[in-house]
Formats: C-alpha cells, structure tokens, sequence
C-alpha cells in the first residue's frame, strides 16, 4: 500500500510598495513645458519593472509603465492656459498587477503661476478740453525680463467709462487715439490702460495715465469779467479727503497790505465757499465735499476779489476724493505727518503696528548711503495721490497690496534714487535698499512679504493684509522724512 501525503501550500507573502514623485520645476507657469519622473520600488529595497503607474495633473491622466529598473517619466507636461494659479498637487498611483504587492500612491506639491506682464505708457498732451485729441502710447511687455507682446488686446478707459480697444504690434508697442469726451467735467481724471488677458499665459495688467480737463467755465463766473490771471502767491489745500467730509483751504492774497476783500472757492467750477480777506492778505476756509462726489482728482479753484482798486488773483489746485474707508486711514495717517498744514510742535501719531510676517535675509551691517536724493514735499504729496488713485481702481485686496508694493518702489526710487533691477528678486532688492537705508528694513520687509503672498502664493487677501501694507507704506513715509531731515541736519 502506498501512503501518499500532501503538505498545506504555504501562504503568499505580500510586500509593500512605495512610490518617489519627483518633477523638474517646483514653480511652474501656465503653457510652460516641464517633466514628471519617478520609480516605485518594494519596501525589500527592490524595484518594480514593466508595470503601469497613472500619473495625474490638472484634471488630467496619463497611464506610464516601468522600465526594467522601475523608473517611469513624462516629458513635455504642461498646466494649460485657464487653470487656476495656486498650489496644486501632482499625484502617482501604482495598482499592483500581480497579488505579491501592495498599492500605493504618492503626491507632490507644485506652485502654478502665469508669466507676469507689464503696461509702459505715457500720453501726449497731458491736459486739454473736451472734445480735444489725445494720443495714448505704450509697450506690454513680460514684467520679468522685458520681453515684448505682441498681438495681444490694451483696453483703455476714461475714469470708469471703456473708450476702446487697441491691438500690440510684434514689438509690444500699441497706439491708441482719443478725443475726450463732451461731457467730461473739469479737474484731473483717469486714463486706465489694461490688458485683461483672455485666454493667455500671463497675467492681467495695468497702469494708469493722468488728464486734466479744462472745461469751459460755468455760469457761475461773469463772462464779461473773467477771473483774474494773476496767481495767488501761496495756496494751501489738503491733497486728499474722504467724500463727505470737509476741505479745508487757505492761502495768502496779492497785493500790499492793507488788503480786503473776499475770496470764492469753485470745487469743480461750482461756488462752494466764500472766505474773507484779513489785512494781513491771509484767508482760510472750510469748504464741503459732496457726498455725492466721485472718487478721483478734483479742481480746487480759489478766485480773490479786492474791495479796493487794484487787480485780483487766482490759484487751482487739485484735491484726491477717496470713497474708501481703508484708503482714508493711509491717506490720513500720511497727511498728519506730512501735510504743509501739519502741526509740528507735537509728536506726530504713529500708525498701529502690525504683526510683522516673517521674512528671512541675511542681516546687513549698516553702511553710510552711496547717494541721496531729497525731494519737495509737495513730490511727495503728488506721488501719494497718484497712488491712491492706482490703488482705489484696483478691485481686490491682492491687486491693492501689489499696487502698494509698486509704489513704495517708485517712492524710495525718487527718494533715494534706488531703481528695482530688472533681474533683481523683490528680496534681492530688499537686502539692497536695507543696506543703503537700514531704517527702512522694517516697514520695506512687511511690505514685500505681503506682496510675495498676495501675488505668487495662491493665499486669499483681506482687509486685514491690505491694513497691514498700508500701516507699513505710512511707517516708511516717516523713516524717509525722519531720515531727510538727518541728513540735512
């Protein structure tokens, strides 16, 4: 008899797996080519050959298979034109085709951006009357080395209202040709240029142009006599306010003294105030801002009538109406410290601090400034109503503290004669102004941080972010006064 016995099979031993993800940018842009690679291998340190791994991105799949040494690659990946910047994920899945393996996955973290772009304008003649011809002129290029585009749409508008479209040429140059509307009032206004970019690899931009418009005078002024040419030897006025609230202006008369007589205020060429004259040839007065007055620069006209015999003067002046509480607290804070009309006896307010985000530089020894540069404050003055008037047409927080971050360069440019370097990083220029300006290290730093958030980290900005960048663009205000006056001292 033979006994014929049968051993139990022995059991299957299952391995892990795991998968390295790997690509060859970590910061990509939109339409740009860049590659994905990776292996997967057993946790017993062997790889796994000829089997598929799915590789996934931006609603996308694509099914690989290992080489003999586990390896798998996909060249030529790009993140199409219309996805969302931010941060996203690539993933890797491996689903094992043999019972001896387990699945596994992996992901990886990339940045997604679009190219930036940039608008350089300029208009010719700045100032005319309604119905007058004004040639607008620019380049769009990429913000990051120059490059020109061409073929691409420039919007232009007028304050609020679009005038037309107009194409860039292989240079990026575009030209554009405008008549200013009949309707259009008299004082400063807006010249919007934009490029929206639809449908494209870089991002929006676009800056802004200034035009004054001198309408015919309204019926508030006597035809038969005209308003005297002579100017006023001074005139103070606020640069900014808030709709709404009040205006005061000032000034000193022609004339010898003894003087008399009265001065009318025209806010935008309607009477809005009558001041009287004192001997000294001095006036002041609070004039009203409509509440329903647009946002944007405004004429401030100031005409002086003597009781006596003799011949009167005049002065103009623009004023920025803010309709933005937040625009209101920089312009403010600002104005309180730098105003002509400034009190100088006590100490100036300083702007609440904010919790400053982290931004790691190497510290810098503090060395004397190669050269400096002051200005008049009436530069500066100037400088900060064109950027309000940038900041306030912007319509997110991001877009605000970008704007703000532009201007604080185009400020320590005029100031200290410090120009961003066209392949210089927005740190690398921090270190540089910090070294040449120390006091500025502080409120430059929160600035730049902010603006490193708001444009390339995909994180959503609020009023929060935005006050933040306006109390640090005020605290910079005053380290460059504090330290003009030092160096005049």
């Amino acid at each position: 008899m033979i006994l014929y016995v049968f051993a139990p099979p022995s059991p299957v031993q299952v391995v892990g797996t795991t998968i390295t993800l790997m690509v060859s940018e970590k910061v990509i842009f939109v339409g740009e080519n860049f590659t994905i690679h990776g292996w997967i291998m057993q946790q017993n340190g062997v790889m796994i050959g000829n089997n598929n791994v799915t590789v996934s991105w931006a609603n996308r799949s694509v099914v690989l298979e290992t080489g003999w040494d586990g390896k798998f690659q996909l060249a030529n990946v790009t993140f199409p034109v219309g996805f969302s910047p931010g941060y996203t994920n690539i993933t890797a899945a491996y689903s094992p085709q043999i019972s001896t393996t387990l699945p596994s996955h992996a992901f990886l973290e990339v940045q997604v951006l679009y190219r930036p772009s940039s608008i350089k304008a300029t208009m010719v003649p700045a100032r005319g009357k309604p119905l007058d011809e004004m040639n607008v002129s620019g380049q769009l290029v990429d913000a990051s080395n120059d490059r020109p585009l061409q073929k691409r749409e420039v919007t232009i508008k007028l304050d609020s209202t679009e005038l037309g479209t107009t194409m860039t040429d292989a240079s990026g140059w575009f030209r554009y040709k405008l008549n200013i509307p009949k309707q259009t009032t008299n004082g400063t206004h807006l010249i919007l240029i934009s490029f929206q970019a639809s449908n494209d690899m870089y991002a929006p931009s676009n800056t802004t142009l200034v035009i004054v418009v001198e309408a015919a005078i309204t019926n508030q002024t006597n035809e038969a006599n005209p308003p005297p040419a002579t100017p006023l030897p001074s005139l103070h006025i606020e640069p900014a306010v808030l709709s709404g609230m009040k205006l005061t202006v000032g000034g000193t008369t022609c004339g010898t003294p003894p003087r008399s007589g009265t001065v009318i205020i025209y806010f935008d060429d309607v009477q809005a105030a009558v001041a009287s004259v004192n001997a000294g040839g001095t006036f002041q007065v609070t004039v009203a801002i409509p509440i329903t007055a647009m946002p944007g620069f405004h004429l401030v006209r100031s005409v002086y009538n003597p009781n006596h015999t003799g011949a009167g003067c005049q002065a103009t002046a623009n004023v920025y109406v803010l309709n933005t509480p937040l625009l209101g607290i920089i312009a403010t804070a600002i104005l309180m410290a730098f105003s002509i009309t400034a009190s100088r006896n006590g100490r100036k307010p300083e702007p609440s601090e904010p919790t400053r985000p982290k931004l790691e530089l190497a510290p810098t020894k503090p060395v004397p400034p190669i050269t400096t540069t002051t200005t008049s404050r009436a530069r500066r003055e100037s400088l900060l109503a064109e950027a309000l008037a940038r900041i306030e047409l912007e319509t997110s927080y991001a877009s605000k503290i970008a704007r703000t971050y532009y201007f604080t360069q185009d400020l320590i440019n005029t100031e200290l004669g410090l120009k961003p370097g066209i392949n210089e990083t927005h740190r690398e220029y921090y270190a540089r102004v910090s070294k040449i300006a120390p006091s500025l290290r502080e409120p430059l730093g929160w600035i730049v941080e902010l603006f490193e958030l708001a444009s390339y980290t995909g994180n959503e900005m609020g009023p929060a972010q935005w006050q933040q960048a306006a109390s640090a663009l005020t605290k910079l205000y005053q380290e460059l006064e504090r330290r003009e006056k030092q160096l005049v001292s």
